[in-house]
């Protein structure tokens, strides 16, 4: 809430100090309202607060008790408070508060008032009557935390983050507050895992790597410190704090907007930066500082005209304001006249001498103009630290030198390497300079020679094998200079330039003065357009231009110059422009192959795909190992639907370039097409590494890792997507849904409903809201949501299949089943809806005893779904943990020495009666049930990434004790985080059984629940359960149940011959005939005492976000065990799968 946070102006306090009182009649009572002169804030801030004036005193007049009363003084105080008002503001409060003791709203908007200005005892005493009036209210226990944590009272500030993280263990800005206490107490490490976890929590809280880098830096790790510290910012970890929000919504200020527009620009979202410049403003039309900040905003979205204006507008305000002056110039530098944008960098500098980027615009500016001596005294004046000041030196010497001062240019670029002798492009300069600018009798000159050889032995490409040629030459060394020209040659031939007038090694050898004079002409070009692809890649696409602009007013014709233009435009989408460069360099030399793959790109932006494709496969004719044009035609079949032959095209792309981002992205979105996610995500993240800012690849990465159930790296991804100014409802409504699947609602719930406010009709999103209310139990609160547009006709199949379920819930199957039976004729959906709606349909025909149209059902939605399982692979990789985890092996393994006893896994196969029991164990006190946590498999995923190539698990054996120790923290904070009463935590992903020996290297004391059911029931439950689009591969085809099945169980009886560690197995049929028995058995397995309100498990109120989530909100019941008896005509696949392995016999 830094909108309501900000320290008060003067003014403000003057404000406060002096309001005057005026008599108001309620209730037959004398009350004194607040009175402020308003005249000196903003026009907006006066309209705002007049208002809010104004409904106080209809709303106290229609009060009918002290409650309504109440209301009317606390919202006049959050008026006050939002703009920061405080003393007017703390008056009301306590006037609400003395009429209704028991809304914890007063209480609490009060003692943020008190902590806001630093009285942290007074705040206290307001936040323990607001918890007594609202416990559930976590921003208070928070806020609580901080200001206990300021006045050093370091347990009571632990105690109440605790009580956070016991209810939301993924809190970030309650992880930052153990962070920070653990970090008072130095107690550094913990401080660290607090401090990680946060940051994993909400990425963007970037404020917190200054206490990070303060731990690492405390326990001894100067580099990860430095690291941390480089990464800080202002961004406090997110407090989902409806309360403060609603009194943020009521601020109107220019410097709220201001906020807000800074905010959204941060995260680019561009177009709603201006919007708030511009209501800033609005607010404020005097306000200069809006004025170019709305200006600002307006050159990034492109509109330099009304930015100019803005820029004058302000200047008016205040004709020295430097940052005007500065922005200024560079409209007018983008528009070309650097006679003026210099004129208005000098004014900035006369304004702010210290204004680094106008030193160096300005030199800059002077250097284009070809007023060299006055670009290197621009230059001489700027100053700046380090590599920066090195670079500047670099740039003043290059001025010198275009103003014929050898003599000063010398010792500058001497002090530029002396600054940073690792600079390729410094040591080049002084190369060269040398070379061309002491006397032949120089020991420079030999030292030129010494340092070209020494730039072409580190990185022997063309720029500096033409140095060396420049060096060799000015040192009379004839022979090598024509050696190393020759290969520039040859390179620019291979490359398919023409430089046209390039001497030859004979004339060279014949004529080294006129051939000196060509070659440093030529070869000035060259390092020049080099230095221009260096700034395209760079996206520095104004100084490419000028050097490009340069080289053509010397040689229109050169090839390289022009297609160097040619794709600037293209990037810049002026495409008629970039045309006519291509077709000028095609005259030139029409068997230039990235010329044709140049129109190809151009014509498939105009939607000329024949002709496009055409060119692309010129651009292959004439160089046949051009990636980028195989992906440039692999683009353009898909777009004509071609998708076999695209992909095709990709391959070919990255058999020659295996680093080529967009073929990468092509193929990767492509693989994700066709169901193959892991394959998408190693091709996307490659292409991502060069292409950071794809947004439609980053996108598709996201969808792939939501796919694999990688959820919290999805999240992630998702939020990068939206940072990038992403305005898709989809994109909120997936990351909601992997939020959901990670068990933080209220995460989904704001993701879907930022999706609602971007699209009222968003179907993904309304269907999500309604599944929330499914978990929670609250079926009408779901049908309600749904209903309007179900009753307008414009509800998507996902809704419509939400609301089956929802009526399905209420015990409506007849009405639900006659509702989505229509849908499933449609001929419109999308195999992903028609598989929902198929096995909506099948569950509803199960609860009917329909079995014969249940089965059918079901097996049509799991054709749609049929996974890539292959048996092979399977065995194989059950037979590598087996033989990486051998009894000897095992034994010889490296431990991370961890005593802790807190993680319980409970494993077995999907549907096995997991969920039952992690609920039965979650409703003892000292037991919290973390649900499906993927740490262990992403954690096996990142050993196998490793210096020597070691897959997992065959790395295990060599791996460091410390490593271990060190990968197990973040999930061991994890299980702790919050909660010091519980003794322990289970983790019940059901997949770790397949790492039960890595467990035991990183928590050697930790405890194994094994669950079994009769595997026919097993086999049919996964066969009949919607898993969504990340479900597990084999669960779609009943052999494939089967099989997995049995090799489940190999890899168990190896584990149960072979582990250390403490294993039970239960037995979901025994656990419903007999409940108390085995719960009793279980909590004793867990060495705590019995509580009897584990057999009452369906009471607790947790959420279970699994697909037995319904049932373990109810009693056991019996009628869950031989359920596939109903379905035995239908199963022989998966019994005879069973009994290949031994689990089935008739």
């Amino acid at each position: 809430m830094r909108t309501v946070a900000r320290t008060m102006s003067s003014a403000g306090r003057a404000l406060t100090a002096g309001f005057l009182f005026l008599s108001l009649a309620v209730h037959g009572q004398t009350e004194d309202l607040p009175e402020l002169d308003l005249s000196v804030l903003e026009p907006g801030v006066q309209e705002a607060l007049a208002a809010a004036r104004s409904r106080f005193e209809e709303s106290a007049a229609a009060a009918e008790d002290d409650a309504a009363l109440a209301t009317a003084w606390g919202r006049l105080g959050m008026n006050y408070q939002a703009h920061h008002l405080q003393g007017a503001a703390a008056d009301c409060y306590r006037r609400a508060v003395e009429l209704d003791p028991g809304e914890f709203r007063w209480q609490y908007y009060l003692g943020y008032l008190h902590q806001e200005l630093g009285e942290h005892d007074e705040a206290l005493i307001r936040y323990e009557k607001a918890l007594k009036a609202n416990p559930a209210y976590l921003p208070i226990r928070l806020r609580s935390g901080r200001a206990k944590l300021a006045r050093q009272d370091f347990d009571g500030a632990a105690a109440d983050f605790r009580s956070v993280l016991e209810k939301d263990p993924d809190n970030a800005a309650g992880l930052a507050g153990m962070g920070q206490v653990a970090l008072r107490q130095r107690d550094f490490q913990m401080a660290i895992d607090y401090l990680e976890a946060a940051l994993r929590s909400d990425p963007k809280a970037d404020r917190l790597y200054y206490p990070l880098a303060m731990a690492y830096r405390q326990a001894g790790n100067t580099e990860r410190a430095r690291a941390n510290l480089a990464r800080r910012g202002d961004t406090e970890p997110l407090v989902q704090d409806p309360a403060l929000a609603e009194m943020a919504r009521l601020t109107r200020s220019a410097q709220m907007y201001l906020e807000q527009g800074y905010a959204a620009s941060r995260a680019g979202r561009l177009q709603e930066a201006v919007e708030a410049f511009t209501r800033a403003v609005e607010f404020n039309p005097e306000d200069v500082t809006a004025r170019v900040s709305l200006g600002q905003g307006l050159v990034l979205t492109g509109d330099y005209d009304a930015a100019l204006e803005e820029f004058d507008r302000a200047l008016e305000l205040d004709p020295a304001h430097p940052v005007a002056r500065y922005r200024r110039g560079t409209l007018l530098e983008e528009a070309g006249d650097d006679t003026g944008a210099a004129a208005e960098y000098a004014a900035a500098l006369d304004a702010d001498p210290g204004y680094t980027q106008a030193g160096i615009r300005l030199g800059d500016a002077l250097m284009r103009l070809g007023r060299y001596g006055e670009a290197a005294q621009a230059y001489a004046d700027t100053e700046l630290i380090g590599n920066g000041q090195a670079l500047i030196r670099y740039r003043q010497g290059l001025a010198h030198l275009a103003a014929g001062n050898c003599g000063q240019a010398v010792p500058v670029l001497e002090a530029a390497f002396a600054l940073q002798g690792d600079s390729g492009e410094i040591y080049q300069a002084l190369s060269r300079t040398y070379a061309t600018c002491v006397s032949a009798g120089d020991p420079r000159r030999a030292e030129a020679l010494e340092l070209a050889r020494a730039l072409f032995a580190a990185r022997p490409d063309e720029s500096h094998a033409e140095t060396l040629a420049m060096a060799a030459a000015a040192a009379n060394k004839f022979p090598q200079a024509v050696e190393m020209q020759q290969k520039v040659v040859e390179s620019s031939r291979r490359r398919n330039d023409r430089y046209a007038g390039w001497p030859t090694g004979s004339v060279l050898a014949r004529s080294p003065r006129r051939a000196d004079n060509r070659r440093s002409e030529a070869i000035m070009f060259q390092m020049d357009l080099q230095k221009a692809e260096r700034f395209i890649d760079d996206r520095r696409v104004q100084e490419a231009e000028e050097i490009c602009e340069s080289v053509l007013a010397q040689r229109p014709d050169h090839v390289r110059a022009l297609r160097l233009m040619a794709e600037i435009r293209l990037r810049a989408r002026q495409l008629d422009e970039a045309e006519r460069y291509i077709e000028a360099a095609l005259e030139m030399d029409p068997a230039d192959p990235k010329l044709y793959n140049q129109r190809g790109r151009l014509r498939n932006n105009r939607g000329q795909l024949a002709d496009a494709e055409r060119d692309f496969r010129r651009a292959l004719e004439l160089d046949p190992g051009f990636a980028d044009a195989y992906n440039n035609l692999g683009h353009v079949l898909r777009r004509n639907g071609y998708t076999d032959a695209a992909e095709q095209c990709f391959r070919k792309a990255l058999a020659r370039d295996p680093e080529h981002s967009g073929a990468n992205l092509n193929l990767g979105a492509a693989m994700y097409q066709q169901n193959q996610p892991e394959k998408a995500i190693r091709l996307l993240e490659r292409g991502l590494k060069e292409e950071m800012t794809n947004v439609a690849g980053r996108y598709n990465l996201g969808l792939a890792l939501h796919q694999v159930g990688r959820f919290d790296e999805a999240v992630y991804t998702y939020r990068q997507v939206i940072a990038s100014g992403s305005t898709d409802p989809d994109v909120y409504s997936n990351m909601a849904s992997a939020l959901l699947a990670m068990g933080d609602l209220e995460g989904a719930l704001c993701g879907f409903e930022s999706a609602l406010q971007l699209d009222a009709d968003h179907g993904p999103s309304l269907a999500g809201l309604a599944g929330l209310s499914e978990l929670s139990e609250s079926y009408d609160k779901g049908v309600t949501i749904l209903a309007p547009h179900l009753k307008r006709g414009t509800a998507t199949p996902t809704m419509h299949v939400a609301y089956a379920g929802l009526l399905r819930r209420m015990g409506k199957q007849s009405r639900a089943l006659r509702h989505l039976a229509p849908l499933a004729k449609a001929d419109d959906l999308t195999d992903d809806e028609r598989m929902a709606v198929m096995f909506a349909l099948g569950d509803l025909l199960d609860d009917m005893g329909e079995y014969e149209r249940a089965f059918v059902a079901y097996s049509k939605a799991n054709r749609l779904r049929r996974g890539r399982y292959s048996r092979e692979t399977r065995e194989r990789e059950v037979g590598r943990l087996i033989e990486t985890f051998s009894g000897d092996k095992l034994d010889s393994m490296p431990r991370s020495g961890r005593s802790t006893e807190v993680p319980v896994f409970i494993v077995g196969m999907p549907r096995s009666g997991t969920s039952l029991v992690e609920q039965v164990l979650a409703t003892h006190s000292r037991v919290y049930g973390a649900g499906e946590l993927r740490d262990i498999g992403l954690l096996a995923l990142r050993l196998g990434i490793n210096d020597d190539n070691m897959p997992y698990p065959e790395c295990l054996p060599g791996t460091d004790p410390q490593k271990l120790r060190e990968y197990s923290g973040p999930y061991l904070s994890r299980l702790n985080a919050g909660r010091r009463k519980v003794l322990r935590v289970t983790d019940k992903m059901w997949q770790n059984f397949e790492h039960i020996g890595l467990i035991e290297l990183l928590f050697p004391r930790a405890r194994i629940i094994h669950c079994l059911r009769d595997p026919v029931d097993t086999g049919w439950s996964c066969y009949q359960q919607s898993f969504g689009t990340a479900g597990p591969p084999f669960a779609y085809d009943l052999a494939n149940i089967g099989h997995y099945y049995c090799q489940y169980r190999r890899l168990m009886d190896h584990w149960q011959k072979v582990s250390r560690l403490q294993m039970t197995e239960v037995v979901y049929e025994d656990m419903v005939h007999d409940l108390e028995a085995e719960s009793r058995r279980l909590v004793d397995f867990l060495e705590l005492d019995w509580e009897e309100q584990c057999l009452r498990f369906y009471e607790n109120p947790r959420i279970v976000r699994t697909a037995s989530h319904a049932q373990v909100k109810r009693p056991v019941y019996e009628s869950s065990i031989g359920r596939s008896a109903n379905y035995a005509s239908y199963l022989g696949p998966l019994k005879e799968a069973l009994g290949e392995g031994g689990y089935y016999s008739d």
